[in-house]
């Protein structure tokens, strides 16, 4: 994501002021030329200009100042004008760039969304399945456990006193057994869970 004014953007925007500044010199220019020069050349073609500059040679600087005066006027249009331009270029353009950033951001953030979104489904369908078969498997002990039960008591009523403390001891490891037996199951369910997650994120990546 570019965060800066490309070299290619900046010269064309430079470009289009130099072409406003023309403009505005132009037009300033002939303003200029209309008052000043127009002023000159309306006092100059009066019938008795002569005569009265004679009579009167300050009557020449009155002429001069007021064709100062429509030069300057026609200066200060062109300077605002081309002032004005380069200003207005220059906040289109940095407007345009802000929006295009904008843009970007909201398309990076729908993106993050979408993803974090989800990797959250699959997390979440991945703990359940998790769950269920956790759950399972304590069934199947809890079956296996009854089982046994009924086993040692028709042992006990069938055999006496003699086979209890043996199959009392044989029960006790069978539990021992099962119990490992449940717990290797359980991690190695969640180990293959992590796992798949952690290759799913990898190829996300």
């Amino acid at each position: 994501m570019k965060c800066l004014v490309s070299w290619g953007t900046s010269f064309y925007k430079g470009f289009v002021i130099l072409l406003w500044c023309i403009v505005w010199g132009i037009i300033g220019g002939i303003i200029a030329a209309a008052l000043g020069l127009g002023s000159l050349w309306v006092n100059l073609s009066q019938p008795d200009f002569w005569q009265v500059l004679l009579r009167n040679p300050q009557y020449l600087l009155t002429i001069l100042t007021e064709s100062l005066v429509g030069f300057l006027i026609g200066g200060i249009i062109a300077f605002i004008g081309q002032f004005a331009s380069f200003f207005k270029v220059t906040v289109d353009g940095a407007t345009e760039e802000v929006k295009k950033l904008k843009d970007e951001l909201t398309q990076l953030k729908d993106n993050l969304t979408r993803r974090v979104t989800k990797e959250l489904t699959e997390n979440n369908e991945a703990t359940k399945d998790l769950e269920k078969r956790i759950e399972k498997v304590r069934d199947e002990t809890a079956e296996a456990i009854i089982k046994t039960r009924e086993m040692l008591s028709q042992l006990q009523t069938n055999g006496g006193d003699k086979l209890n403390f043996s199959y009392n001891e044989k029960l006790e490891k069978f539990k021992t057994d099962l119990a490992k037996d449940v717990a290797n199951r359980i991690v190695e369910e969640v180990n293959r869970n992590f796992k798949s997650e952690a290759e799913a994120a990898l190829a996300t990546n």
